[in-house]
């Protein structure tokens, strides 16, 4: 089971369809992302979400059945994604959602995936899972071909480096 743990503003601002809303209201934005959320849910009903919000809550989020959603009130929306990496720190199973890099460090010292909020917008408003076969074949290709670093050592390479450190 996937948990997801989302700082809905960083996917807000990142997202033009999203951050478009805004103009309506941040609380149009904010339905708008957990209405994205809710129906690609819809498809994965053993995932788990957790969206966290800056400020105070609005009265929105309630109507969501498979999104848990928090606000921070008076502390940041980082602070409690912090607490909640804490908490569950080292379950792989979780995927922490933003654009911040400290809470992406922070994220990969406590051994969680991280994705970033640019592309989980776009999965979820394409409806594709994060680990399509699809998606892990054309990445294959594309860093295959397109890696600074070589993919394997030849046996020439293996030979001159025993040299160097005198094993041959």
């Amino acid at each position: 089971m996937q948990e997801y743990i989302i700082d809905a503003h960083n996917v807000i601002h990142t997202n033009s369809q999203f951050r478009n809303q805004i103009s309506q209201g941040i609380d149009a934005a904010r339905m708008a992302l957990l209405n994205a959320i809710e129906s690609y849910a819809q498809d994965y009903p053993s995932y788990t979400f957790t969206v966290v919000f800056d400020g105070r809550n609005a009265g929105i989020g309630s109507a969501y059945r498979m999104i848990k959603v928090q606000y921070s009130n008076n502390k940041s929306a980082d602070e409690l994604i912090k607490k909640r990496i804490r908490k569950l720190s080292g379950n792989r199973n979780v995927i922490i959602v933003s654009s911040d890099t400290e809470i992406h460090n922070f994220a990969r010292i406590n051994a969680m995936q991280v994705e970033s909020a640019t592309q989980f917008a776009q999965r979820i408003l394409s409806g594709k899972r994060k680990n399509s076969s699809a998606g892990k074949s054309a990445k294959y290709k594309a860093d295959k071909f397109q890696s600074e670093k070589p993919n394997s050592v030849s046996k020439r390479e293996i030979e001159e480096m025993k040299k160097l450190f005198g094993l041959n």
